[in-house]
């Protein structure tokens, strides 16, 4: 019972410091660790529509939340894109694929925010002068589609990073999101590696290290 009210009293609050002045500023997690994929040799084009993210607050009830789960995906392809891995990208509301594309791209998991409910509520009795914090924890499936063979591959990846909400941090704003860009591109590096491990984002003439799988059996833990 004090769980939920606690829960309930954290969504209240970050309400209402939404709509209050405030700068954040975010750091990278610990995970995931930094790795290098091999080269891009045949940068596909890819599709990708709203998957399946859900989204908590502490131990509260997960949700679902279209919007996030949008930004989530614009993140990690974008990772895919800075990187080299893709030559183009199009996002596809409602799954309309075109068919026109070498891969179909489709995330599914979890993110959950943790926070100092403590620190919130000093955040608000100081009026967002004292800094609170919250830490995003990502799980992610991803499933990848072949477009000419139908053929399916499935990554996973777990990765973290935390996000500081102060009023003086407003000199930071230049910079405010380099530790999720930077958790985005290792989560993303991850995923390709594995794909490509698989045999997906190969030229043709290239032959795949491994049998691809469902984003089930690739994710099994």
């Amino acid at each position: 019972m004090m769980r939920g009210v606690r829960t309930i009293a954290v969504l209240g609050i970050a309400l209402v410091l939404s709509s209050a002045p405030g700068c954040t500023y975010t750091v990278a997690g610990p995970t995931p660790p930094p790795v290098e994929p091999p080269a891009a040799t045949c940068p596909p084009r890819v599709e990708y529509g709203s998957g399946d993210v859900t989204f908590a607050w502490g131990s509260g009830k997960p949700t679902s939340s279209e919007i996030d789960t949008r930004l989530l995906s614009d993140d990690l392809v974008r990772a895919w894109k800075q990187r080299g891995y893709i030559v183009d990208a199009q996002f596809v509301p409602e799954g309309s694929f075109s068919g026109h594309a070498d891969y179909i791209v489709t995330l599914s998991g979890s993110q959950r925010n943790e926070t100092s409910f403590t620190m919130l509520v000093l955040h608000a009795l100081t009026l967002t002068l004292a800094p609170y914090w919250v830490t995003r924890h990502y799980d992610l499936q991803v499933t990848l589609e072949d477009v000419a063979t139908a053929q399916r591959y499935g990554a996973c990846v777990q990765g973290e990073d935390k996000t500081y909400v102060e009023t003086l941090l407003l000199l930071a704003l230049p910079f405010a999101h380099r530790g999720h860009r930077a958790t985005a591109q290792r989560m993303g590096d991850h995923l390709y590696e594995q794909f490509h491990r698989q045999g997906a984002f190969r030229c043709t003439s290239e032959a795949p290290a491994a049998m691809s799988c469902s984003a089930a059996d690739a994710c099994a833990r």
